[in-house]
């Protein structure tokens, strides 16, 4: 049976949540997924990323649309819409967007939003896919969506069995591998996914933590 839970929870880092999230079901039945986190060192990241999911939500539904032709598109009419707001062409986000259907998913990602998937087998849970995150060693960001530089993402496609596990977080969220496993089998999705944003924004220095889990 699907089950979703999702919510957002604002750090200590920031005067404002600067993360932003959607869950839709496109008129095919699919799932969309979509988290954004603008990066708070930009003078209107989190503009950027409600302005990503409110953008990618409407370009989703519409017929043939790849999750690369959506965010080639995004780009584009980012491009377009604030041609003379330079600020905001000079601000980005961490975004991924991941689509499910009955036997597949499609990922794609720029920045360093992890994706994850895993896969109950009996009676034991595996991850079977985790984004590769636009990282240099350092821990700082190498990629991201943002205005005034070519789009750029990593994008990955995948076999789903049932009683998979999607999850998608903004970098705020702690979050194990043990952690994940877990919550394949876990009664109460949201309530579970409540404690983990409470527990991701207890420290002074926190970021936003925003998180989305979608199981079938």
């Amino acid at each position: 049976m699907r089950s979703v839970a999702s919510g957002t929870r604002k750090g200590r880092k920031h005067d404002q949540n600067q993360d932003a999230f959607a869950v839709e079901i496109l008129p095919n039945g699919d799932d969309f997924l979509v988290v954004a986190d603008g990066i708070g060192s930009h003078s209107f990241g989190g503009s950027v990323a409600r302005w990503i999911v409110s953008q990618a939500t409407i370009l989703a539904k519409q017929p043939q649309q790849s999750l690369g032709d959506i965010y080639r598109s995004l780009h584009s009419e980012f491009l377009d819409s604030f041609a003379e707001f330079e600020e905001m062409l000079s601000s980005g986000a961490s975004v991924s967007f991941v689509r499910t259907g009955r036997n597949a998913f499609d990922a794609v990602w720029a920045g360093d939003s992890p994706v994850s998937i895993l896969q109950s087998m009996n009676g034991q849970s595996r991850t079977t896919f985790t984004s590769t995150p636009d990282t240099n060693e350092a821990g700082h960001l190498t990629n991201c969506f943002i205005g005034n530089k070519a789009p750029d993402f990593r994008q990955a496609v995948g076999t789903l069995a049932s009683g998979h596990l999607v999850a998608i977080a903004s970098d705020g969220v702690i979050l194990t591998e043990e952690m994940l496993e877990e919550l394949v089998f876990e009664p109460n999705l949201q309530s579970k996914l409540d404690a983990i944003l409470d527990e991701s924004v207890l420290s002074p220095t926190s970021d936003d933590a925003t998180l989305i889990l979608l199981r079938n």
